[in-house]
């Protein structure tokens, strides 16, 4: 994955030619996510396809149509790795078609960040299948083959994925216990699921979430400005944006994105829906994440007592949802323990793979095709 600045930012660009307000810009790509190109939607159907995770959707009542896949539990002969340089990230992964079928642990609903789709979360979804979980990949409202309404930043989206999960149920499609995982945007969306299906939901899994929507948005604004570019263009680029962007344009374009969405942004607060789960939440956040800094999670684990905070050493905002080398066997050990809401086992991080005796991890060379699209995230 490319360390280079998000698109979002990036759009800024064309402030000399449109001749709308850098707040105006900003205040758009706040309140709708980028659309997931073409080419990537083409590869993300081929492989499920390959998987034999046939698309389908669920029309909600006064909201728009959800779009999901499941995967069944079975073997797909997966494993990946991640590759690091000083100024990219490349996960590669090796799949199969799907072997033999195993026995169901339990339901994994695996839930994106902010412009991506299900497809993105497919390397989690496939080690979680391997180790006897069906996993529904979901494209969250105005996010990948769903349908476009008003995203809600986490509010919205747990509403739509709570009405998911219980239509599922009354099909037969889930078994418990059912967990939540999400990653940042997907983090939040599954906290909000959580708070209203409570003891419907045994397990949260929740990757460097925001404790409050607005505030979220402006630390993530202010850190991609401060991020070190590596290339002549990102500097270039960088420079640019920092023209039009400032204190008094954020500070415009968060309340107005708000207004286009009919929802003050500062009033989402995940910590109120934290505070009302029964479920054993598992958070984890990057301690060199600067983007959204950690205190957002130490925040949510201050209103929950049955959550845990496992802060991870140098991973930042763009590498923490790829570590699947480090954290995929300890995730599905943690879920295998957690039997009563009211004891939540506690979650052991091992050492990083390859750690030396200095801590850092030195990662082997990736012996696997590259999948593009999807596979290689983007900021």
């Amino acid at each position: 994955m490319s360390t280079t600045l998000p698109n979002t930012l990036c759009a800024l660009l064309l402030l000399a030619l449109t001749g709308c307000s850098s707040a105006d810009m900003l205040a758009r790509r706040i309140a709708e996510p980028e659309p997931i190109s073409r080419r990537q939607l083409r590869q993300s159907a081929e492989v499920y396809h390959i998987l034999q995770a046939a698309p389908q959707r669920l029309s909600l009542p006064g909201g728009p149509a959800l779009s999901y896949r499941i995967l069944a539990p079975a073997n797909f002969g997966f494993h990946s790795t991640l590759r690091q340089s000083s100024d990219a990230l490349r996960l590669k992964m090796h799949f199969e078609k799907p072997g033999i079928a195993l026995p169901e642990r339990g339901t994994i609903m695996a839930l994106h960040g902010w412009s991506f789709d299900g497809s993105s979360l497919l390397p989690w979804a496939l080690g979680f299948a391997e180790r006897g979980y069906r996993v529904v990949l979901v494209d969250l409202r105005s996010h990948g083959l769903s349908g476009k309404a008003l995203v809600g930043y986490g509010s919205r989206e747990g509403a739509d994925i709570a009405t998911l999960v219980r239509a599922l149920r009354l099909r037969g499609e889930i078994t418990q216990p059912l967990t939540l995982f999400g990653v940042s945007y997907g983090a939040v969306s599954s906290i909000y699921a959580a708070a209203v299906l409570r003891a419907d939901v045994d397990a949260v899994i929740a990757l460097e979430p925001f404790a409050n929507a607005g505030e979220g948005v402006r630390d993530l604004i202010r850190g991609t400005l401060r991020e070190r570019p590596h290339s002549l263009r990102e500097r270039l680029r960088q420079w640019f944006v920092r023209q039009y962007v400032d204190a008094d344009s954020i500070a415009v374009a968060v309340p107005q994105a708000g207004r286009l969405l009919g929802l003050n942004l500062d009033a989402v607060d995940t910590r109120t829906a934290m505070a009302n789960l029964s479920a054993c939440v598992l958070l984890l956040h990057g301690d060199a994440d600067n983007w959204l800094p950690v205190s957002h999670s130490r925040q949510l684990l201050a209103v929950n007592a049955h959550a845990q905070l496992q802060e991870m050493p140098d991973e930042s905002h763009v590498s923490l949802p790829l570590r699947i080398d480090w954290l995929l066997a300890p995730l599905a050990s943690w879920l295998a323990k957690q039997v009563d809401h009211s004891d939540c086992a506690p979650f052991v991080l091992p050492p990083a793979p390859n750690a030396d005796d200095d801590g850092k991890t030195h990662l082997d060379p990736p012996a696997s095709a590259t999948l593009p699209g999807p596979w290689r995230p983007r900021q």
